[in-house]
């Protein structure tokens, strides 16, 4: 599977959803006026693959309608022709929710082998169980809702096409009807899907290709089911729904792995471009499989139906269900940067992604060197992280930070190496303790930015033998007393699993704080209530209640 790494051309041409858009055939004046006006409405001098197929051809295409010539509404009709594509052979799938369409002979032909003696291929057989199973994992067991049928119902029979396309096209969803409902805007849709999937240009060939395209188009079609179309630009949503839709294909048929061919654009770009880039939008599904490990599946259901509920692009929608949970889509990014840190080489087993060691290694892009203070001045870009190694200069413990003119919660900073991955990000303005087993010990810093423009950020390591690891078995808060101003502290010795409570002297709540799975991870505090607001000084009691102790303590604050 190594070799999957060095695939970096795929990332850029193979789409699982490409529709192909006529650029590269001869076309009439009406088709290149057409594309003249696509190129406009989208603001770009020229169109990438990923914006002349699929889902944001077809939305161009709809929006722009009105505004077009009769002449070239005529062209536009060819693209988005409601007629679902006549096939010579019609079969159901087992369990009545597929009809599949085919064709035995001329260009559109599926392989007919037929070992069953059924008289049914193979091929379509195998189709309508891997379609089955789709709906059965996506639907039934993770609870999308079902696609609707053209009155706005749950659709009984949803139809596959299948026809002899491109090379590098395993297939499509194509919308069909528009429908308007009281809670926003939906579409009814067919797929079309490869007639044998040996196409040179797909990186998964035959039935495996089959299965993933399966679970990755369903999705799609379940997706325009929800009303993530109306207010909000779908084209704005795209990258969401890929990511979504590739997600998928792992959680369906996780033993095939095509998206691997996204990983290495991915990791060799994660530095430079948006989190949001279509360029690295399918690759960008590892981030739901994080999401998935430290919630549950469904949280990924759940940003998609914020999206239509709170009328918020994706991003806005990620970032208020993480704040239901007690996170937010800021530190998301920088448990993103770190998952991402431990692939390859750097992979620790049962840690992390499961594929990690398939991945490639992120690059780091500075390295410190010194004996005592490093200062770094550094451009982190939008929606991106930042990675620098600090080589074996830690001849102590000590602080480090990052800050900018305008300190916030969305520029946060984070270290960690292979014996120290456990460890919590912090915001900028914020000092965050670095606590060394032994030393020197090398150690990478992550910064992420989550802001939708490049920050400059000074990053400062300061050393600090005063800073020790607490002694024993118990719970320790530090630095005691605590001081809001410096607005963190840290729980020590914490252990897996286990709740802290904090209360104030009349044992009314102010905080609970969660641990991680691991032993003995430093759990911060920023001082704040459930609220958000910074607390007052005076003297709060916390409990620590986990599967193996109970211990009660008490904490001091000033200002």
């Amino acid at each position: 599977m190594s070799d999957l790494k060095t695939q970096y051309f795929y990332s850029a041409i193979v789409l699982t959803i490409a529709m192909v858009f006529p650029l590269c055939a001869e076309t009439t004046a009406q088709q290149k006026e057409l594309q003249e006006k696509v190129k406009a409405y989208l603001g770009v001098e020229n169109l990438q693959r990923e914006q002349t197929g699929g889902f944001v051809y077809q939305f161009v295409l709809q929006d722009m309608y009105g505004q077009l010539t009769p002449e070239l509404q005529k062209v536009v009709d060819g693209y988005l022709s409601v007629n679902v594509p006549e096939r010579q052979k019609t079969v159901q799938s087992p369990s009545g929710k597929f009809s599949l369409h085919y064709d035995t002979s001329g260009t559109n032909a599926v392989p007919l082998e037929d070992i069953s003696g059924n008289g049914i291929p193979d091929f379509i057989d195998s189709a309508s169980v891997f379609f089955d199973y789709a709906w059965q994992v996506e639907i039934e067991q993770l609870g999308f809702q079902v696609p609707m049928d053209v009155l706005g119902n749950e659709i009984q029979v949803y139809q596959i096409i299948f026809s002899s396309l491109s090379s590098f096209d395993y297939g499509f969803t194509n919308f069909q009807s528009k429908i308007t409902g009281a809670s926003g805007t939906y579409y009814t849709s067919y797929i079309e899907m490869d007639n044998d999937f040996q196409n040179s240009g797909l990186a998964t060939k035959g039935l495996d290709g089959l299965r993933v395209t399966a679970a990755h188009e369903f999705n799609h079609a379940i997706q325009l089911g929800y009303p993530v179309w109306t207010k909000i630009d779908p084209l704005d949503q795209r990258y969401f729904l890929e990511m979504l839709s590739t997600w998928m294909e792992e959680v369906v048929y996780g033993g095939i792995n095509d998206y691997y061919q996204y990983m290495g654009a991915l990791f060799g770009s994660i530095q430079s471009k948006r989190f949001t880039s279509e360029s690295i939008m399918y690759g960008n599904s590892i981030y739901f499989q994080m999401l998935e490990d430290q919630y549950n599946p469904q949280i990924n259901i759940e940003i998609l139906e914020t999206i239509g509920a709170e009328d918020v692009e994706a991003l806005d929608a990620m970032d208020i269900v993480l704040k239901r949970k007690g996170s937010s889509f800021s530190e998301s990014l920088n448990d993103y940067g770190k998952w991402m840190y431990f692939t390859d080489e750097r992979a620790i087993s049962g840690e992390f992604f499961n594929d990690a060691a398939e991945f490639p290694a992120v690059i780091i892009l500075s390295l410190a060197n010194g004996i005592t203070r490093v200062e770094l001045e550094i451009n982190v870009r939008s929606e991106s992280f930042y990675y620098i190694a600090v080589d074996t200069i830690l001849q102590t413990a000590g602080l480090t930070s990052v800050s900018t003119n305008d300190n916030n919660s969305q520029v946060r900073l984070n270290h960690f190496n292979s014996n120290t991955f456990s460890s919590l990000s912090v915001a900028s303005g914020t000092s965050q303790p670095v606590l060394l087993d032994f030393a020197p010990q090398d150690l990478t810093f992550l910064i992420s930015n989550s802001r939708d423009s490049t920050v400059t950020v000074n990053f400062m390591f300061n050393p600090d033998s005063t800073l020790k690891l607490p002694e024993g078995s118990k719970v320790v808060f530090g630095p005691s007393p605590a001081r809001v101003e410096k607005g963190v502290s840290y729980f020590y010795r914490v252990p897996a699993n286990s709740k802290i409570a904090i209360m104030d002297l009349n044992q009314r709540p102010v905080r609970t704080l969660q641990s991680g799975g691991s032993d003995n991870v430093p759990l911060l505090w920023d001082l704040r209530d459930g609220n958000g607001n910074l607390i007052s000084s005076g003297i709060y009691f916390f409990i620590v209640i986990s599967p193996d102790k109970e211990q009660v303590g008490k904490i001091a604050v000033v200002r």
